[in-house]
């Protein structure tokens, strides 16, 4: 019986050691999942309210001590709303 090897994911160098770097890298994630993961790496919580926002795709490369960073993409996107909830962030569909 032969086998096949599938063909790994075409990703770069930089993405495949994002890690070590404290990277979180993206592609076409949900941002419900993005901010699951930033949450992982950081005392502010991000939630994501609606299940309209926690659906909507997101790519991209960020630095995972940098939740702001995140904020700052939702903030300059017309169809999010951000807004302070204590010492936390939420996330919504205007």
């Amino acid at each position: 019986m032969k086998g096949r090897i599938a063909q790994p994911a075409r990703h770069s160098v930089a993405e495949a050691v994002a890690w070590r770097q404290r990277r979180l890298v993206f592609h076409d994630a949900r941002l419900a999942d993005v901010a699951a993961e930033f949450n992982r790496y950081n005392r502010t919580k991000i939630r994501i309210d609606g299940d309209a926002a926690q659906d909507v795709l997101l790519s991209g490369i960020f630095d995972a001590d940098r939740p702001q960073a995140l904020m700052l993409y939702a903030a300059k996107n017309a169809e999010f709303a951000v807004e302070p909830d204590g010492n936390d962030w939420v996330i919504r569909r205007r």
